[in-house]
């Protein structure tokens, strides 16, 4: 990937992060997976592990999103100093 579609990726993601209603949806999961883990019943074994896995999910979603995030920041950074050192 060009440092150029890494930038476009990362601004995508910031789009996403940051977008509301994103933001709700993720906490509303999250809320949801933890009530459903934390209420089960003692021999709710399946359950538990399904909103467990659930979370690591929701959880591993997000940090692609940053990774993209941090990517994207990355790449401007080295065109940037690139383009500094060779007087542009």
């Amino acid at each position: 990937m060009s440092r150029r579609e890494a930038i476009e990726l990362g601004v995508q993601a910031q789009a996403v992060l940051d977008n509301p209603a994103m933001q709700r949806a993720v906490v509303s999961a999250r809320e949801r997976y933890v009530k459903t883990w934390v209420s089960s019943e003692p021999g709710e074994h399946d359950v538990r592990e399904h909103a467990y896995l659930a979370l690591r999910a929701l959880d591993a979603l997000m940090n692609e999103l940053t990774i993209l995030l941090d990517n994207g920041t990355l790449a401007a950074q080295q065109i940037e100093r690139e383009e500094s050192r060779n007087g542009r």
